[in-house]
């Protein structure tokens, strides 16, 4: 699936119909994708969070990875291009590196054929994007059918990012 098939080109850029962001087209080679392929499989996390707990079906895709290395993270950034937030933190927890949203619908593309661990997070993320485009932004509320879809992306994603119980031959239970 093209999950940039809906932007229209605009000069050297696309321009995302929904909020007229453009983002230049970008293309990794693949060398770079495979390599933040290996970064995100490891340490990249793939969470959507609710808006607030009063609006059920609002959800927030967070897509981007923790180090201490900020080195690290300005070197995806540069390959990422612009889309690419750095979030630096004296904390123990290091510095993040996070994603727009316009900056996951073509980087995700480009990093799953690599992915192994989390590839089925990545799309997941993609389909809430996907989903959540279609529709546009704006203030009108979504209907009963669009919050269950987007609550089920949610919980099949949050089933995912559990952490795995192993019984004692080593196979996830």
């Amino acid at each position: 699936m093209n999950y940039l098939s809906e932007n229209i080109p605009f000069g050297n850029c696309l321009q995302h119909n929904s909020f007229a962001a453009i983002v230049p087209i970008m293309k990794l080679q693949k060398t770079q994708a495979a390599y933040i392929a290996g970064i995100m499989d490891g340490e990249g996390h793939f969470i959507l969070y609710p808006q607030n707990a009063q609006r059920k079906g609002y959800l927030i895709p967070n897509v981007g990875f923790t180090q201490a290395n900020v080195g690290l993270l300005k070197h995806v950034a540069t390959m990422v291009g612009e889309g690419a937030r750095i979030n630096i933190r004296k904390a123990k927890r290091g510095s993040e590196l996070r994603f727009t949203d316009v900056c996951m619908r073509w980087f995700l593309p480009e990093i799953i054929p690599y992915m192994y661990e989390k590839r089925e997070q990545a799309i997941l993320i993609l389909e809430f994007l996907t989903i959540r485009h279609k529709r546009g932004r704006g203030s009108k509320a979504l209907t009963d059918e669009e919050k269950e879809e987007r609550m089920e992306i949610y919980w099949k994603l949050k089933a995912l990012n559990a952490p795995n119980v192993y019984n004692e031959d080593g196979y996830v239970q």
